[in-house]
């Protein structure tokens, strides 16, 4: 969690917290291009990557 959090912090650590037990790699709060993504997910192999918007 970061300082951008401020309003959707429960969410963004509850889902976060679900998807790195499930099994996968999570990054939070990084810069890409012109904004700031919430999660990005992607599974260990590679293969596949989802990117997550979370607003409250």
């Amino acid at each position: 969690m970061s300082y951008y959090d401020y309003r959707e912090d429960f969410y963004h650590i509850f889902l976060a917290g679900i998807l790195v037990r499930a099994g996968y790699s999570v990054e939070s709060n990084r810069e890409h291009g012109e904004g700031r993504s919430d999660i990005i997910v992607q599974d260990y192999s590679g293969d596949r990557m989802a990117i997550l918007q979370i607003n409250s």
